[in-house]
């Protein structure tokens, strides 16, 4: 049978080092132990496009269709995609943005072709994983239509008093390391003018028609 031998000293002092030695092992192990990395982010891209179909607009008696001498310039700032766990992100117009900037684009703007224009209005490097809901700001203040006969109409546009520059859309979308995700954004611009008294509020006639995953 074999016994345990009980060397004489300090008791206190043989606890300390002992606890002592233990310390350091934990602190060598920790040094040792591979350090794993962090996922490469993914991208997230938002385009807007105005409706091609919603093209016609009748104001004070005179019925205009789109041209590429018309103007309506939207503002969009304050980008923003929350995570399922309620972190978000900024969201940027070019990956080479670092900081929150307005943004004007033109809605009724036409190509060679005369397709309405598919604005990138955010691209942006996010941490992988599963979001649910984008956000951002637009306004306006301003329509300018030249109609068929040569008579220009400006058209003052304002947000309804009730209503902030912030609009949200719930949508659900997963961010790849190193895969670009595209949320295709199509916004009605006539129909989103609508005549209040002596005004035009603009009502901001917006849906998310699809979204990319990679």
């Amino acid at each position: 049978m074999k016994y345990v031998k009980f060397y004489s000293g300090n008791l206190s002092r043989s606890v300390f080092g002992i606890i002592s030695l233990l310390t350091i092992s934990v602190i060598l192990n920790s040094c040792l132990d591979p350090v794993s990395p962090s996922p490469d982010p993914g991208y997230l891209a938002i385009h807007l496009q105005a409706s091609a179909n919603d093209n016609v607009i009748t104001i004070a008696g005179i019925t205009d269709t789109v041209s590429k001498q018309d103007h309506f310039n939207i503002t969009v700032s304050e980008g923003r995609v929350v995570r399922k766990d309620s972190a978000y992100s900024n969201l940027f117009q070019s990956l080479a943005e670092y900081r929150l900037q307005d943004h004007v684009y033109n809605i009724l703007k036409r190509n060679e072709n005369e397709s309405p224009v598919d604005y990138q209005i955010f691209k942006t490097e996010l941490p992988p994983g599963d979001y649910n809901e984008i956000s951002f700001a637009m306004t306006a203040d301003l329509m300018q239509l030249i109609t068929s006969e040569g008579q220009i109409l400006k058209i003052p546009i304002k947000l309804p008093p009730e209503e902030t520059p912030l609009i949200k859309f719930p949508t659900d979308l997963t961010i790849k390391s190193n895969d670009t995700t595209v949320v295709n954004l199509t916004i009605y611009p006539f129909k989103s003018v609508s005549r209040y008294k002596d005004s035009f509020r603009f009502l901001r006639k917006l849906e998310v028609k699809s979204v990319k995953q990679p």
